[in-house]
This record gives structure tokens, sequence and C-alpha cells, in this order.
């Protein structure tokens, strides 16, 4: 881990995109590592920013005694790879998870830009937009105002469906097909409908 460590901060953490690892490996020797050592690692990738992807094709699905090698250190990848054991072997199958809101998070967070945007938080596929009066404050619309009502009318009359709930809060729950793209484009209608409710909104 700590030689990994040397090689992101000398080729610079914006260069590295994400690290790959079997957490034992098959073909190399069915090499197990030590204890301390995906713990670590899982430590440097969040220090630097770089995802960690599992490479569990090999050991998932209760190959190791665990449903996936990773549970055995008690580490969450960012990403993780599969196949073979998904389907016994019956047919040709492979696919990959996120474990975390990878793409989805980071794009909502886009959203602080505007005024009258108190707040995003969410996990994974879940996330939520809070719109306030004042930023500093807090303070929110007057229940009058309908401001995330007028948030998910607008969203809804570009195609983009997203709950109003009460609290001036706008969440979004997209399913789990969705693609980068389509999240993308969830996020550019809910930044066209939050700036024109604020403009209606603040005058």
């Amino acid at each position: 881990a700590e030689a990994l460590e040397k090689v992101i901060v000398d080729a610079g953490p914006q260069t590295v995109a994400a690290v790959v690892a079997e957490p034992v490996q098959g073909a190399g020797g069915v090499i197990v590592p030590p204890a301390d050592y995906f713990p670590l690692l899982r430590k440097v990738c969040d220090k630097h920013g770089v995802l960690l992807i599992a490479d569990e094709v090999i050991t998932g699905f209760g190959r190791t005694g665990k449903w996936f090698a990773m549970e055995h250190w008690d580490v969450q990848a960012d990403m993780m790879i599969f196949a073979k054991g998904v389907t016994s072997g019956y047919l040709p199958l492979s696919g990959v998870m996120l474990t975390r809101s990878v793409h989805l998070q980071e794009k909502l967070q886009e959203l602080r830009a505007h005024e009258i945007v108190g707040d995003v938080r969410g996990l994974g596929l879940l996330g939520a937009v809070e719109l306030v009066k004042d930023r500093k404050t807090k303070e929110l619309f007057d229940v009058s105002a309908g401001a995330a009502r007028n948030v998910w009318l607008a969203a809804l009359q570009e195609g983009v469906i997203v709950r109003p709930l009460t609290g001036d809060v706008v969440a979004i729950s997209p399913p789990f097909v969705i693609t980068e793209q389509q999240i993308d484009r969830i996020v550019e209608t809910l930044h066209t409908a939050i700036d024109a409710v604020s403009r209606k909104l603040r005058g």
C-alpha cells in the first residue's frame, strides 16, 4: 500500500482515476494479502481521491467463504467487477456494481452553485436538494411559494421526474439501470429548473 501511494504521489493524484486489485490473486498464484493490506489501500485511495475497484471475478459469490472476498477485511470498494460465479457457470455473464455514488452524488454537488440551494445530500442513487431563501441562516421560503413544487413542475415539463418533499426538498431516486448520460441530463435539467424558480422567487 505504501509503494502504491508513492506511485500515486509521483504521478500526481489528479492523473490517477482508479486502482484495480484482486482481493486474492488468482492466476498470479493464489496470493492472499496481509490482513491490513486492503484497509490501508482503502485509506490511500480515499486520501488521494482515487477510486478502488475490486476484481471479484474469481473470488466472488462465496468462493472464499464470504459472498465477496473484500468482506474478509471489512473493506468496501467503489466498484466491483464480477462474473463466473454469478450464474454458477451455467451462463456467460459478467457485470460491474457501484457501491457508492460515483457519478450521481458528484454531479448533484454542482447544484450548490445556485443561491437558493442550501444543501445537497445523499448516498448512492438517492439524493436530495434543499431549497432555501437564505443560505446563511437556512431560512426557508414561505410554504405558499412552493419552491420545491415549482422545481418539480419545471423538471417534469422537460421529461425528468423528481419528487418534491416537505421543507422544500427535491428528492432524486433514479432506477438502478440509469446511465451516466441520463444522470447528466437530470442534473442539467435541475440546473435549468432551479435557475428559473430562483428568478421567479427572488425577482
